[in-house]
């Protein structure tokens, strides 16, 4: 009888498995079936192979101007710059969709890769930017996945959107953009507006306005000082700011808790605070 069980649950088990097999079968080829035909793209790519270290175009540029990047799968760098030019690299293994063009007022910069498709070892395209330390033009970055890696220029504005990958900065005037997946992580600013769908927002000092958003991700920030009226909006995530100075808080969460020192209904500025699961501490 024992037996008999057993060989049942075997080919139960063995059923199981076929129909699986069958499901991933038909889903795999129908995939294929669609990337052959074009409605379908697939743009993985892994980084185990490194940056790429062949160079396929530079620029110096003696006038400044403000810069327009749009890459596809690429980490950018911002540098700080030996003189007073700009000077910009591309480095990619395959691309043949690139260029460096000067335009009126503008620099634009474009990198897409040459290849489509899923890459373990495939290196990593860079964009390395070289630019004054006082640098007070505009920076905009449009990208589908990558990271973007800037160094200090306190007097750059910052404008970035991208999909998926983390924006890294020491210090800049004014940040905007928003970003599908990934962190975000400031020095110090004047300006911040900016908002991530799944990633967590970390500053260190905010000195004029803030506007941040996430639906799934904490924000944590050192000091800011408010001179006009703020927003900071999360929907599955904790709010924490260390000090705050120059505004009355106004906060509310539906599933959290709210703890707020030095609260001053007098202040001119205010700003406002909501979390719908998440906890609100400020000058704890």
């Amino acid at each position: 009888m024992l037996r008999k069980k057993t060989i049942i649950m075997n080919k139960t088990v063995t059923v199981i498995l076929i129909i699986l097999l069958s499901i991933l079968t038909i889903a795999v080829t129908g995939m294929f079936i669609l990337l052959i035909k074009g409605n379908i793209n697939f743009n993985w790519s892994f980084n185990f192979g490194g940056y790429s270290n062949k160079l396929i175009d530079s620029k110096e540029i003696e006038t400044i101007k403000d810069i327009n990047i749009d890459c596809d799968i690429a980490d950018v760098f911002v540098e700080e710059s030996s003189d007073n030019t700009i000077k910009i690299e591309l480095y990619s293994e395959d691309s043949d969709n690139y260029y460096i063009k000067e335009e009126d007022n503008t620099i634009n910069v474009k990198l897409y890769p040459k290849k489509k498709g899923f890459q373990l070892f495939g290196k990593i395209e860079k964009i390395i930017i070289k630019i004054p330390k006082d640098y007070n033009k505009n920076l905009k970055v449009n990208f589908t996945t990558g990271d973007l890696k800037i160094e200090s220029f306190p007097n750059m504005r910052l404008d970035f959107k991208g999909s998926t990958g983390d924006i890294k900065a020491d210090k800049l005037k004014h940040i905007s953009g928003e970003i599908s997946s990934g962190d975000i992580t400031i020095g110090s600013v004047d300006v911040f507006s900016a908002a991530t769908d799944t990633g967590d927002l970390k500053i260190d000092s905010i000195n004029k306005r803030v506007y941040a958003k996430t639906s799934t991700g904490d924000v944590k920030i050192g000091e800011v000082t408010v001179e006009e009226d703020s927003t900071i909006k999360t929907s599955t995530g904790d709010v924490k700011i260390d000090s705050l100075k120059g505004a009355f808080i106004e906060s509310h969460t539906y599933t959290g808790d709210i703890k707020v020192n030095n609260n001053d209904r007098k202040l001119d500025n205010t700003i406002t605070i909501n979390t719908s699961t998440g906890d609100i501490t400020v000058n704890q």
